[in-house]
C-alpha cells in the first residue's frame, strides 16, 4: 500500500475532504466515515479512485478495529436539514449545519470548499472531448479552451486538476495521432491509398470522440470519475 505521500483527499457530500495522511485514511476507514464506495484521491497515482481499489486499505481497517474509532458526528439540530445545507469537515469529514463555524466533532474551522464544482468541472472537461470533432474548427487550441478553464478556476482542489488532467492527455493524444495521420496522408500526393486510410482514420477518431464523450457524461451524471481509453499520459 502506498504509504511515502500526505496528500490523501476524500471526497464526502460533494465535498472535498483532506490533505491527510494514510494512517489516517485507515482511522477513517475503521470509523466508516469512508466506506468502500468513497472516492479517494490517490497520490501515488494522481487520480481519483473508488477506496476498494486502493489495495490492503479494508483489511488494515478490519485489523485495527474499534481501536481507532473517532467521536461520533454530531447530527444537525433540525430534522429537516438536507444534504445541500451541510458543509463538511476538512479534518475528519463530519457533517456540520451551514452556520457553523467550528467542527461539531474535532472543533477544527469549517469551511466550504471554493473554485468550480467537480461535477460541474467533469460536464465541461467531458464534453469538450465530445465536441473536439466541431472545436477543431479553431485551429489547435478549440478543444483545449474548456479544460484550461476549468483548471485555472478549480487549480485548489484535486478532483477538478485530475478531470482537467485527463482531459488534457486525451486531446493531447488526439492532436498527436491527428497530425500523425495527416502526414502518413500527405503522400497522397504520389499515392491515393494513403489519403484515403487518413480520412478513415480521421472519421474513426470523431467516432472515438463520440463515443467516450458520452460515456464520460454518463459518468459524470452519476459523480463517478472516467478515464479515457488508449490515451498517453504525459501530463501528471
Amino acid at each position: 500500500m502506498t504509504t511515502h505521500d500526505n496528500n490523501w483527499y476524500w471526497s464526502q457530500g460533494g465535498a472535498t475532504l483532506g490533505p491527510v495522511d494514510l494512517q489516517e485514511i485507515n482511522r477513517l476507514v475503521a470509523a466508516n466515515s469512508i466506506t468502500r464506495e468513497t472516492w479517494l484521491f490517490d497520490p501515488a497515482q494522481g487520480a481519483w479512485v473508488a477506496a476498494e481499489s486502493v489495495a490492503g486499505l479494508f483489511l488494515a481497517a478490519g485489523s485495527a478495529g474499534a481501536a481507532a474509532a473517532v467521536p461520533p458526528c454530531a447530527p444537525p439540530d433540525s430534522a429537516q436539514t438536507t444534504a445541500s445545507s451541510l458543509v463538511y469537515c476538512r479534518s475528519c469529514g463530519a457533517s456540520n449545519d451551514q452556520s457553523a463555524v467550528r467542527c461539531v466533532s474535532c472543533g477544527s474551522a469549517v469551511s466550504v470548499s471554493g473554485g468550480i464544482d467537480p461535477k460541474v468541472a467533469a460536464i465541461v472537461c467531458r464534453a469538450s472531448v465530445l465536441a473536439t470533432p466541431m472545436l477543431l474548427a479553431i485551429p489547435i487550441i478549440g478543444p483545449f479552451i474548456g479544460p484550461t478553464i476549468v483548471w485555472v478556476i478549480g487549480a485548489k482542489d484535486p478532483r477538478v486538476v485530475a478531470e482537467a488532467k485527463e482531459t488534457m492527455n486525451c486531446l493531447i493524444t488526439l492532436a498527436i495521432v491527428f497530425v500523425a495521420v495527416w502526414l502518413f496522408g500527405a503522400l497522397g500526393l504520389i499515392l491515393i491509398f494513403p489519403t484515403v486510410l487518413a480520412a478513415i482514420a480521421t472519421a474513426a477518431m470523431a467516432i472515438y470522440c463520440v463515443v467516450v464523450g458520452i460515456l464520460g457524461l454518463i459518468a459524470a451524471a452519476d459523480g463517478k470519475p472516467y478515464r479515457y481509453p488508449g490515451i498517453l499520459r504525459l501530463i501528471k
